[in-house]
């Protein structure tokens, strides 16, 4: 599985999304965080920060806005 988060430093949601990315992370789940401002490549298709891409083999979701911890943990478990 692999869990993307694509933010920004100007971005007020995605300031407030880091404590929750920081809180899955202390949970063992592995994060990878794309900083658009400084990536722009990588981040050609996403329209809104934050937004959270979780991908399991054919299977994916996007997140866009402030979700809470659970709210990620939930969609994990409906892609395994």
């Amino acid at each position: 599985m692999e869990i993307i988060e694509y933010s920004s430093k100007h971005c007020s949601i995605c300031k407030e999304m880091a404590s929750v990315i920081e809180k899955l992370k202390k949970e063992g789940i592995k994060i990878k965080i794309i900083n658009c401002d400084k990536d722009m490549t990588k981040c050609k298709d996403i329209k809104y920060a934050p937004t959270i891409i979780i991908k399991k083999g054919n299977k994916s979701k996007k997140i866009e806005g402030f979700v809470t911890a659970e709210d990620i943990k939930s969609e994990i478990k409906k892609l395994n």
